[in-house]
């Protein structure tokens, strides 16, 4: 962030029990992991328990639970792929520190007033998979945000959260000038699920209309961007073409500094943790780092940030390969060879998803990994699921759904002859 605050934010002080408490969360298994959150999330104040999360926000992220649509969680979800712990966070990061939601959203409800509660009426008992009630609510309120935040004076409780008061000009600035466009890139990012074409014109227009407000908003809206629209490469080189039509060096050279920070955040995630996570999520999300990788992989990065690229791609590779591996053995065999004489259909149904779930990772980590190691296990699961004995639980159907799935209709055929 730009202005005078260029020391790192100080963590919140915690005590050894809710430091404790962080690691044992961070522990858990995902299934624990959701429901913990559904305790926190139905909390009527959640300020004191809300920093017990942090460690677990990358992981939260891939299973993404559905969590309730509250005011704070709706209004920031604009700059979702831009928001980092506090100890993350550093000067210069094209970042926002997870501190500053709470206090900058009560500023927001306050000035707000009688809206405040008809936004709440708008969301109440909705998740942030309710889609349609989103579009609509962020529709009214982060125009309205962007206003009230631009005029912003230093907010109530800026200091208690840690946060440095040389900090408050200048990210109440940023956000500001990105809630001023966050209808615009939420539509972009609801068309792009909906499997619509990337439409340059708005990507375009976003930047142009960024670029009034400095390159530190201007590459905050550029990394929600490349993060959430399905062809990075098209948002990157139009980031590049049009500061370099228009003489903008200081914004050209954002375009290094969003990269930078993607990555640091890329790396950060994965700190403790593989990049790969949990096999049901894990093909589209190796899909998704795999084409941005590649897509930022450009001659026209500095060398520094190609390395670093090209490390991000060699460690994505081996994670998918360990993941591959250890899902193979541990989700397929293993529950595979437990399975009694008659098998509990539910037990068959989960070995299916597994055998889906296998194949979407392969097909994911094609431009990263090829495909050698992935079809050779793929192929010696078949073949355990084709020599199973009559009495070992899978009725020949079952077995020739499983082996298609993992093998192909090759592999089907073969079992049927």
């Amino acid at each position: 962030m730009k202005g005078k605050a260029t020391r790192q934010l100080r963590p919140s002080a915690t005590r050894q029990e809710l430091q404790a408490l962080q690691r044992g969360i961070a522990a858990t298994g995902d299934g624990q992991a959701v429901r913990i959150v559904a305790l926190i999330d139905a909390l009527a104040d959640r300020a004191a328990v809300d920093g017990l999360l942090d460690p677990s926000r990358v992981r939260l992220a891939r299973i993404r639970p559905q969590r309730p649509l509250r005011f704070t969680r709706l209004l920031f979800m604009p700059l979702d792929p831009v928001i980092v712990a506090p100890p993350d966070w550093r000067a210069g990061m094209l970042a926002v520190p997870r501190s500053a939601l709470r206090p900058l959203a009560a500023t927001v409800r306050t000035e707000l007033g009688d809206m405040a509660a008809g936004i709440d009426a708008m969301i109440d008992g909705r998740t942030v998979a309710d889609s349609e009630i989103l579009a609509r609510a962020g529709a009214v309120l982060w125009p309205a945000a962007s206003i009230i935040l631009a005029q912003a004076p230093m907010t109530f409780g800026w200091g208690e959260a840690g946060l440095p008061g040389g900090l408050h000009a200048p990210l109440t600035h940023d956000v500001a000038a990105v809630f001023d466009q966050a209808v615009a890139i939420h539509a972009m990012t609801a068309n792009a699920a909906a499997g619509l074409p990337q439409d340059a014109a708005a990507v375009e227009a976003v930047l142009a209309a960024m670029a009034h407000s400095g390159p530190e908003p201007w590459g905050l809206a550029l990394a929600v961007m490349l993060e959430q629209l399905p062809e990075p490469a098209m948002v990157l080189q139009q980031a590049i073409d049009w500061t370099n039509r228009r003489s903008e060096p200081q914004l050209r050279a954002t375009v290094g500094r969003v990269v930078g920070t993607l990555l640091d955040r890329l790396e950060l995630g994965g700190s403790g943790a593989d990049l790969v996570g949990d096999l049901a999520d894990a093909g589209p999300r190796v899909k998704h780092l795999a084409k941005l990788i590649g897509d930022l992989s450009t001659d026209a990065m500095p060398p520094a940030l190609r390395q670093r690229l090209e490390a991000a791609r060699r460690r994505l590779d081996g994670d998918c390969r360990a993941r591959f591996a250890d899902s193979l053995t541990n989700e397929f065999l293993l529950p595979l060879q437990s399975l009694r004489q008659v098998a509990d259909p539910d037990a068959v149904a989960r070995l299916e998803d597994t055998a889906r779930e296998l194949r979407s990772l392969e097909t994911g980590a094609r431009s990263i990994s090829g495909v050698g190691m992935f079809d050779e296990l793929l192929r010696q699961a078949a073949t355990v699921v084709r020599n199973m004995a009559p009495d070992a639980g899978l009725a020949m159907a079952e077995k020739m759904r499983l082996v298609a799935i993992l093998a192909g209709a090759n592999g089907e055929l073969a079992l049927s002859a």
